[in-house]
């Protein structure tokens, strides 16, 4: 379903946390509602979470790729 190369004409939604986001739990609420919405909108999804540490440290991609790329920041 997700692994599929899709036509995202550029469009993307990008979810951001660089300072104070609440707990982790309210982090995961937030990554799941917009990654819903991308699915929704037909938008590529992203996750750009950096404080207190980088999410790419402990969690990887597994069927959607959902890493920041550098020239999006």
């Amino acid at each position: 379903m997700w692994t599929t190369a899709r036509n995202y004409n550029g469009r993307k939604l990008i979810y951001k946390c660089k300072w104070t986001c609440g707990g982790l739990g309210d982090r995961f609420r937030g990554i799941i509602t917009c990654f819903v919405l991308a699915l929704v909108s037909n938008r590529q999804f992203m996750i750009g979470m950096t404080h207190p540490v980088d999410v790419k440290n402990y969690l990887f991609p597994n069927m959607y790729n959902w890493k920041l790329a550098r020239r999006t920041r």
